[in-house]
């Protein structure tokens, strides 16, 4: 498996600094209770034209910290103003070096949380099962070159459906290769 296929060409780390934001607290709040709308939000539209770039995001509540991981440079002007930053608190850094220098059978830890749907009838249906839920992670996993070494299920937010949308948050925390 070659870490680079599973991140195309390119990948960036972008790291805000969100210690002095006016909106920390607000951010906080949002991301504490799993309301992760807003974040999503300013993250895809720090990329816009680019949508197709794959984008994955970690708010770090200790460090204060939104990490980014791309492969383009997000629009520092655009987070700045969104986050109530200055861009001096943006930083981006080319990880690839840090994944060139990955080594076969090295353990990562990982908590990740998601919203494991299938799709039926062209709708997506949550999947509510625990052992679906690690079936579909694993699937998702080993598809990006990953495989599973143990894996623990929980359910920080019940299942609910509200305005026709599930919401089906699942926390999946564990180890992988």
């Amino acid at each position: 498996f070659n870490m680079k296929d599973a991140v195309q060409d390119n990948c960036i780390l972008t790291v805000i600094n969100l210690s002095k934001s006016k909106r920390n607290l607000f951010i906080q709040k949002n991301v504490k209770h799993l309301n992760m709308n807003l974040i999503h939000g300013i993250v895809y539209s720090a990329f816009f034209p680019n949508k197709e770039c794959r984008k994955l995001f970690q708010y770090d509540a200790f460090h204060k910290e939104l990490r980014l991981l791309s492969c383009s440079i997000p629009d520092k002007s655009f987070l700045a103003k969104e986050l109530g930053i200055h861009e001096k608190d943006i930083h981006t850094y080319n990880y690839m070096k840090r994944l060139d220098n990955m080594c076969d059978g090295e353990l990562f830890s990982f908590s990740l949380v998601g919203n494991p749907v299938v799709k039926s009838d062209n709708k997506k249906l949550p999947i509510k099962d625990k052992d679906a839920c690690i079936n579909w992670f694993v699937s998702k996993a080993n598809k990006m070159g990953f495989s599973i070494k143990n894996i623990d299920v929980s359910y920080p937010r019940p299942y609910m459906c509200k305005n026709d949308i599930t919401f089906n948050t699942v926390l999946f925390q564990g180890t992988l290769e």
